[in-house]
């Protein structure tokens, strides 16, 4: 990952540059948990279950944003499978995202499972990151 910083303002990060064909390890964060967008390069292993889970609502985002983490995940290798769920937790939508696909939640539950040993995607949501913020449910 090559971080490229501004000279006027040092200190200041002003871009990164990745090739995601260079090895790390299961996750990598490309920022700062401060800045307004958040990106993550992740290769799930195999069996990785994120469980069905809603953003809660968040006063910290900025003023006329959605009040709420929003989210998108795109695939560049494997398969990733999604559930997607109503406002009241029922269930809506189910597929497998394979690679050139990708999800963009606004509001609403998901979920993901890997089955692919070689999964490789992207995740970007919006910040700054202040914990977890999100409220996990169960599913029939």
């Amino acid at each position: 990952m090559n971080k490229i910083y501004s000279i006027k303002k040092p200190g200041r990060l002003l871009h990164v540059v990745l090739d995601t064909n260079e090895p790390f390890e299961n996750r990598l964060d490309l920022c700062d948990v401060a800045q307004w967008l958040q990106i993550s390069v992740l290769k799930p292993p195999v069996g990785k279950k994120v469980n069905p889970h809603f953003h809660q609502p968040r006063a910290q985002h900025p003023p006329g944003g959605p009040g709420i983490t929003q989210e998108c995940w795109i695939v560049l290798r494997g398969e990733i499978k999604i559930r997607l769920f109503d406002l009241d937790q029922t269930p809506l939508h189910e597929q497998a995202l394979a690679p050139g696909h990708l999800l963009v939640t606004f509001y609403g539950g998901h979920a993901l499972e890997c089955d692919s040993a070689d999964a490789l995607m992207i995740e970007c949501k919006n910040g700054p990151y202040l914990g977890r913020d999100y409220t996990s449910f169960e599913t029939a």
